[in-house]
């Protein structure tokens, strides 16, 4: 966008200030397509690596654990710990696959703006 904005005659300044509305307007979209491809697919779209998996049996034993040995009060106690780091962690795993996402498109646009073949700067 500088190199552009320094053809057209505009201030180093307003060329900046542009490209991070610009940037932050592209992020803001590529979000949102990230979380769309993440929850309107039927595919699976985070692969879940050995020792997620053997993490997750571990925490699955514990729970089991806890609730029975819990009771009353401190049940459900628990249980709406349980529920609120359910969703943490749910909110956490899709920022991280936003995230991934937006730096995927950057890199792909990076080599793709200096490959031999498709050079954006020409």
């Amino acid at each position: 966008m500088i190199e552009v904005g320094n053809k057209c005659g505009m201030k180093h300044g307003a060329v900046e200030l542009g490209s991070h509305f610009y940037d932050a307007g592209m992020v803001a979209i590529l979000k949102l397509v990230a979380r769309t491809e993440l929850h309107d697919s039927n595919e699976v779209k985070i692969e879940v690596s050995e020792k997620a998996r053997a993490a997750n049996e571990q925490v699955n034993k514990l729970f089991k654990d806890l609730v029975n040995k819990l009771s009353g009060e401190q049940l459900e106690l628990f249980k709406a710990f349980d529920e609120a780091y359910s969703c943490k962690a749910s909110f956490d795993t899709e920022d991280a696959f936003s995230a991934g996402f937006v730096g995927g498109f950057r890199y792909l646009m990076g080599e793709a703006a200096y490959s031999n073949d498709m050079n954006f700067y020409k």
